[in-house]
């Protein structure tokens, strides 16, 4: 076995060494390698993190003993982890040899922009007390200002048969019992108050992509719900998918988020309404740098037409969020969120549902991410238990090829998670 692991590390080694994001098989031969030295010393797993990460510096340095013992300290959390045998499992990944400043530099809620949308914070504007059951059906629409009832129900008619035919053919890790067709769902425990919904928005997504040093959560969480949107109003899946928008426009063009230092979606989400739309990540790509605006590269937008965001949230004029409005948000398109990444069993995260009862807890926010799931599964004791599935920007290889699920938790607010909902708001 050992010396299959050896020829297979060999084998993928230029792969390892040049690839941001590896295939889902890729993926599953670096943890199985790694989950292979879990039982051996330290140091022999060390040398194996260290080769499948591709880590930049050289083992015979005193950094490389600085960085391990950093990765003894994540080895001993997820060993304890583990073996509590909980709803999800956490396992190595490219933050175990990083120091706290350097896995902060990942995210980009800082508390520099926490503060500054506290002092922008206004009072809930009156048009958007209560969602709006048919903006979905506007989002990124024809120049068409209106519409009679006869075309608007049969837009409806249509986009649920359509959910309905393809949640049958669907046979992966995203289906569910509960799709909203005609067939009796599951109630939750408010006297069948509101349906657990299973709007699952995954098959609109774009590939995952790596934010990596810099902290441009914000501006990936706002390409992200565009690219998702986009694709699900216009009924995009697979190949005929768009491609995906450029995240380095808005980190450098923004002037009211903070590039490389943080910022926040509705911020990202004005500048693309003053921009008229946003450039695509071919013609404007990442650097995991702030640089200068580049006139240039911001011609050949997408065109994007609209008023900006709405949604709920504690700041930006809109109204704060409960369980009911969010639920309602999600149903119609997916939602620009925000989590606390500061717990370990967020950074080490790899497979499962988060029960964020069982961890060391959740403070301010510090991560933007986007929400595309609301589903609900049986525990071990038979009780429906509601989680939302959830796209990061750390690349295929951490979590979920990329991804998280974490379980609804009322008090924590789901680790902050429901307390933000931010969704364009295009006319």
């Amino acid at each position: 076995m050992r010396v299959q692991i050896l020829v297979a590390l060999i084998c993928l080694s230029s792969v390892f060494a040049t690839t941001e994001n590896l295939s889902a098989q890729h993926v599953e031969i670096s943890r199985a390698m790694l989950e292979s030295y879990m039982t051996k010393p330290d140091k022999d797993l060390f040398k194996v993190f260290h080769f499948t990460f591709a880590k930049s510096y050289s083992l015979n340095s005193e950094e490389a003993m600085v960085r391990y013992k950093l990765f003894k300290k994540a080895v001993k959390f997820i060993k304890k982890h583990n073996a509590r045998n909980l709803s999800w499992t956490v396992g190595l990944n490219q933050f175990a040899d990083m120091t706290n400043e350097e896995y902060d530099a990942h995210n980009g809620i800082t508390p520099e922009m926490l503060r500054k949308a506290e002092r922008e914070h206004v009072a809930p504007r009156k048009d958007r007390d209560e969602p709006d059951p048919v903006r979905g059906l506007k989002f990124l629409s024809s120049e068409k200002k209106t519409f009679l009832f006869d075309e608007l129900a049969q837009k409806v008619d249509d986009k649920v048969k359509h959910d309905c035919d393809e949640d049958k053919e669907k046979n992966d890790d995203h289906s569910d019992d509960s799709d909203g067709c005609d067939e009796k769902e599951e109630e939750n425990d408010d006297g069948g108050h509101d349906k657990i919904t299973n709007r699952d928005y995954f098959h609109n997504l774009t590939d995952v992509r790596n934010q990596g040093g810099c902290g441009s959560c914000w501006a990936f969480a706002t390409t992200c719900l565009l690219e998702a949107g986009y694709n699900f109003n216009n009924k995009l899946t697979g190949d005929n998918r768009v491609a995906p928008f450029s995240n380095q426009q808005l980190v450098d063009c923004d002037p009211k988020s903070s590039g490389c230092s943080g910022g926040w979606m509705p911020y990202a989400l004005e500048q693309v309404k003053k921009q008229g739309g946003i450039a695509a990540e071919s013609n404007y790509a990442y650097k995991a740098v702030a640089g200068n605006c580049d006139a240039a590269k911001s011609n050949g937008l997408v065109k994007l037409k609209g008023k900006g965001y709405t949604g709920c949230a504690p700041y930006f004029g809109l109204n704060k969020c409960t369980r009911e409005i969010f639920w309602t948000l999600m149903n119609e398109n997916p939602c620009s969120v925000a989590i606390d990444t500061k717990n370990s069993e967020f950074k080490y995260y790899q497979s499962g549902i988060m029960d964020i009862s069982k961890t060391s807890g959740c403070g301010n926010v510090t991560h933007a991410v986007m929400a595309f799931a609301w589903k609900h599964q049986k525990d071990d004791n038979n009780t429906i238990r509601e989680y939302l599935s959830v796209r990061n920007s750390w690349g295929n290889r951490w979590g979920e090829q990329g991804d998280f699920r974490i379980y609804y938790d009322e008090k924590s607010e789901t680790c902050k998670v429901t307390q933000f909902c931010i969704q364009p708001d295009w006319a």
